[in-house]
């Protein structure tokens, strides 16, 4: 805390309209390019999130400095795809660092952050482009994009610091670049076995992740169905069966155990 204050004061100067969107985007990546790494969680391949590091690396509170106002009213479609996914991966992070410790025990679970009568989802997680957001209305907004319509490759490109999740991706997402990052992304999920899509051609099964559950309704108005959204970027095996074989839909059973480590300095 005691840095992001310092940061503060330093950088309000430079900073004062927060419309360096490039200088985002460079912070973003430092972060993600030196503190993620792939690696294995109960079994799972996992971009392994280093929470520590990023706790003591200066580049993440430069980043949460320089949104605070960027002025998104005039975004592209890929420049606020790009900002608000960045966005959402930095305050899931930040949310665990800010709540690490449950009666000073490291937490294990995003989740373990949620209250009675408030969930971790709709907590503030952070400020961006002038206002406060909770990790829900980050998600819902790039849902409902207006005045663009919604991409639902997001699903695969946004991570709530859970081993299910789709991977973080280990650089910063830019306009330039996102469509074709969000491609990748959808891509690498379904070709995850243990959390993105799995086939059991003995019983004409197809495992999925849950998120096409939940999230059902944004893929059939994209594409008319979960299944005809997957074929689009599932693995070439992946397509030749499902064109061929009708299968039964089921969904893994969601890991929400935190996709890296964090400790607890605390004292009662």
């Amino acid at each position: 805390m005691a840095l992001f204050l310092t940061l503060i004061t330093v950088f309000c100067a430079t900073f004062a309209t927060g419309s360096d969107l490039k200088t985002s985007y460079e912070f973003w990546d430092e972060v993600v390019s030196h503190h993620i790494s792939p690696g294995h969680l109960e079994g799972i391949s996992v971009n392994v999130v280093d929470y520590e590091s990023i706790r003591s690396d200066e580049n993440f509170y430069k980043y949460l400095i320089v949104i605070r106002d960027v002025d998104t009213k005039n975004f592209t479609r890929s420049e606020l795809y790009a900002f608000f996914m960045n966005v959402y991966n930095a305050f899931a992070i930040k949310m665990i660092l800010d709540h690490s410790c449950d009666n000073c025990t490291p937490i294990k679970s995003i989740r373990d952050i949620s209250s009675l009568l408030s969930p971790v989802w709709t907590k503030t997680a952070g400020y961006a482009a002038g206002k406060s957001w909770s990790l829900d209305e980050v998600e819902n907004y790039l849902r409902n994009p207006k005045p663009f319509q919604e991409d639902p490759r997001l699903h695969a490109c946004i991570v709530c610091a859970s081993i299910s999740c789709p991977n973080v991706l280990m650089g910063a997402f830019e306009p330039s670049t996102v469509d074709e990052q969000m491609t990748s992304q959808m891509e690498t999920f379904l070709k995850n076995t243990k959390k993105g899509l799995a086939m059991d051609k003995s019983s004409k099964t197809v495992h999925l992740s849950s998120i096409f559950n939940w999230f059902s309704g944004d893929f059939i108005r994209h594409a008319g169905s979960v299944k005809d959204f997957i074929m689009q970027y599932a693995p070439a095996d992946v397509v030749s069966y499902l064109n061929n074989t009708d299968v039964d839909f089921k969904y893994f059973s969601y890991d929400w155990n935190l996709n890296g480590q964090v400790t607890c300095n605390c004292t009662i």
